[in-house]
């Protein structure tokens, strides 16, 4: 059983219906498409197989008027997407923490051996001459 906050219907201390907002907990008018408080479209049900798009009403019996896909299908296939979502966003931060680390390879390392080598050497010699032990 649905509670009055699940069906969008809430009721006030003479009994009259408000219609709240599911994303903002707002109340709406029945005929606003769009919540003016925070700007969510109001009263609309996407089926991510067809893409139809319908009222809650269309919806009878949790099917999808269109394709006539079962809520518990569309439940489903939105877990799946949301665990595949997950996954690639993890699989990216792995990557890019993997990417930062310095990648040198052979030649580039031989020649920063050569150049340090000759750079400490140039100054042992600069250091030797100036003490006069050359």
């Amino acid at each position: 059983m649905k509670t009055n906050r699940e069906s969008g219907l809430n009721k006030d201390k003479m009994g009259d219906v408000l219609y709240i907002c599911g994303k903002c907990s707002r109340e709406i008018d029945k005929e606003d498409k769009i919540c003016p408080h925070c700007g969510a479209r109001l009263g609309k049900i996407r089926c991510p197989f067809c893409k139809f798009t319908g009222s809650v009403q269309d919806f009878k019996n949790d099917y999808c008027p269109k394709c006539g896909k079962k809520k518990s299908d569309i439940d489903k296939y939105i877990d799946k997407k949301l665990s595949t979502l997950k996954k690639k966003k993890n699989k990216s931060k792995s990557i890019s923490s993997q990417s930062t680390s310095l990648n040198i390879d052979g030649r580039t390392f031989a020649f920063l051996f050569i150049f340090l080598l000759s750079l400490t050497a140039l100054f042992l010699w600069i250091f030797l001459k100036y003490f006069n032990v050359i």
